[in-house]
C-alpha cells in the first residue's frame, strides 16, 4: 500500500475512535441562553454614527453549530475599507455571554463578557481591548433590541473612570 492509503486509513480509524468516545448522549446541549444567539443570525444593513459622521455598513451573521454566532462586518469609513469579525456564545461555566472582535485596522483582539436582560431586551457586555493610543482599556457594549428586525449597538470606552460613547450602530434586518 502507498503512504496515502495508510494515512487515509489512519484518519478513518481516528474518526471512528472519536465517534465511539464522544457518544451523542455525552455531547453538550444548547441552553436556553443559546436561543438568544439565533436572533442575531441574518443579513443586516447598518448605519454607524461616529465622530459626527454617518457611515453605511453591512453585517452578516450565522450560527456555528448550536453554540456560537459568528459575523462579518463590512463598511467604508470615509474612504477607508473596514472589515471586522465577531463571535459570541454562552459560557455555561461563567454564566455569561462571551464575545470577541477583530478587524483589519488593529492587531489586537477585544474580548468581552456580559448578560442579556429579556425585560429590557438589552445585552450589556464589558471587557478589555487596546485603544487608539495603543493602551489597554475597558470597553462596554450595549445592544438594545427595538424589535426582531432592528437593534441599536453602542460602544463606549472608559476614560477617567467613566464610559464615553465611541460610536453607535443602528441595525436593520435586510429584506
Amino acid at each position: 500500500m502507498c503512504m496515502r492509503t495508510w494515512s487515509t486509513a489512519g484518519i478513518a480509524l481516528l474518526i471512528l475512535a472519536g465517534a465511539v468516545v464522544a457518544r451523542p448522549q455525552d455531547m453538550p446541549k444548547p441552553s436556553p441562553e443559546h436561543a438568544y444567539l439565533k436572533k442575531i443570525v441574518g443579513n443586516w444593513d447598518c448605519t454607524m454614527n461616529m465622530m459626527g459622521q454617518k457611515f453605511k455598513c453591512t453585517h452578516k451573521s450565522e450560527m456555528l453549530g448550536d453554540f456560537w454566532v459568528v459575523g462579518k462586518f463590512s463598511g467604508d469609513l470615509g474612504g477607508m475599507k473596514f472589515e471586522g469579525r465577531d463571535s459570541c456564545g454562552w459560557d455555561p461555566i461563567q454564566k455569561k455571554y462571551v464575545s470577541n472582535w477583530i478587524d483589519n485596522m488593529s492587531p489586537h483582539i477585544m474580548t468581552l463578557t456580559g448578560t442579556f436582560n429579556p425585560a429590557t431586551k438589552t445585552m450589556t457586555c464589558e471587557g478589555t481591548g487596546i485603544n487608539m493610543e495603543n493602551k489597554p482599556t475597558k470597553y462596554k457594549e450595549v445592544t438594545t433590541w427595538k424589535n426582531d428586525d432592528e437593534f441599536s449597538f453602542t460602544m463606549a470606552e472608559e476614560k477617567n473612570g467613566k464610559f464615553e460613547e465611541v460610536f453607535v450602530i443602528e441595525y436593520k434586518r435586510s429584506k
